[in-house]
């Protein structure tokens, strides 16, 4: 078998064949060949060996602690949104919400109680109103009952108190007026005459509009003790025209209206029913009639023979005196049968009389 071919030795052999056959060239300088030589072989060798790849060491450096560490990582959020709220979280255990002690009453703000009023008809406290003075213009200007209107106005006396009807102050005008024909007037007074209140008619608060005989009127003016409140209080007592004139106190109410002084400056008016009277009033009810009856066309008709407004859905309701038909706040409410005695409702208002809100069954915690 043939030796491998070793350059190395290979070069080794021609060296000394070389010094052999070359006497006269002295050893050193053979030496120093030898050693270029050499160096040129090796370096031939290593160019035509292969680069080690160095082994990895199969023991990596563990760890300084010895046992393995269990406590669990905090993850840090990234700019995705996706793996930032991925964490590990524990559900919290709610915190029990306390229950509410529950009010003696309902209770719509903290004003209104929603709950009926009973108030009595007493008059204690009270300024009586004469009625003799005033003018009427229908029956009792005439009627063997004296201080009885017909068809008049009274105007309420505010002492320069704010009330505000549509924008305006007519508490501090004192152009607030009570309607023998159950209505609260505003501004100038229109025809005496008229029994049905159109839309048109006038700025008022109707609260049983119908032909009705006034037979007494009494108000007061206060401030609640905190000076939050000022309270124009009336009793009105009233009868109908057709069927109470021996009775006159038929319909007894209160009406109280509330301004408040400050904050918001809201406005109520709180009716209460001592006494309800026997008709509620005009409305475009088809199932009501009355002893007006109907004209030519069908229509109902009020005392004066005119149709009433068909846009006036209850004799309880509100008008600005210019808009193109009544607020209708009651919707038809109490247009077939007047509020029950005992009972009582608010109308409440924004500081400046323009918007209007109805709640049955309430009264004011004032």
């Amino acid at each position: 078998m043939a030796k491998p071919n070793n350059p190395i030795s290979n070069l080794l052999a021609s060296v000394v064949s070389f010094v052999k056959n070359n006497k006269l060239i002295s050893i050193g300088i053979a030496v120093v060949a030898l050693a270029v030589i050499s160096g040129v072989a090796f370096g031939a060798f290593n160019s035509s060996s292969p680069t080690a790849t160095p082994t990895p060491d199969p023991s990596p450096t563990t760890p300084s602690q010895t046992e393995p560490d269990t406590t669990e990582p905090t993850a840090t959020p990234d700019t995705n949104p996706v793996v930032a709220y991925v964490r590990k979280t524990t559900t919290p255990t709610p915190t029990p919400t306390p229950t509410p002690t529950p009010a003696p009453t309902p209770v719509e703000s903290p004003q209104i109680v929603l709950s009926d009023r009973i108030v009595s008809a007493s008059t204690a406290g009270l300024t009586q109103i004469d009625l003799s003075a005033i003018y009427d213009a229908g029956y009792g200007a005439t009627s063997p009952i004296p201080g009885v209107l017909d068809d008049s106005f009274v105007p309420m006396p505010f002492n320069g108190n704010d009330f505000y009807f549509f924008g305006t102050n007519h508490g501090l005008a004192n152009t607030i007026f009570w309607n023998s024909n159950n209505a609260l007037t505003f501004g100038s007074v229109f025809d005496s005459s008229i029994t049905s209140i159109n839309h048109d008619t006038g700025p008022a608060i109707l609260l049983g509009n119908y032909d009705r005989l006034l037979s007494d009127i009494y108000y007061s003016n206060t401030v609640t003790s905190d000076n939050k409140y000022k309270i124009h209080r009336m009793i009105v007592k009233f009868a109908d025209y057709y069927t109470d004139t021996t009775n006159l106190d038929a319909g007894i109410y209160q009406i109280r209206l509330i301004k408040e002084n400050s904050g918001a400056k809201r406005q109520w008016v709180e009716v209460s029913i001592i006494s309800s009277p026997p008709s509620p009033g005009y409305s475009n009810n088809p199932a009501v009639s009355y002893p007006s009856g109907v004209n030519g066309l069908g229509q109902p008709q009020d005392s004066n023979a005119l149709a009433i407004d068909p846009t006036k859905d209850s004799p309880y309701n509100i008008t600005s005196g210019t808009a193109s038909s009544f607020l209708n706040s009651f919707g038809s409410l109490y247009s077939a049968a007047s509020p029950a005695a005992g009972t009582s409702f608010i109308l409440q208002s924004d500081e400046l009389g323009n918007t209007w809100t109805f709640t049955e069954h309430a009264y004011l915690n004032i």
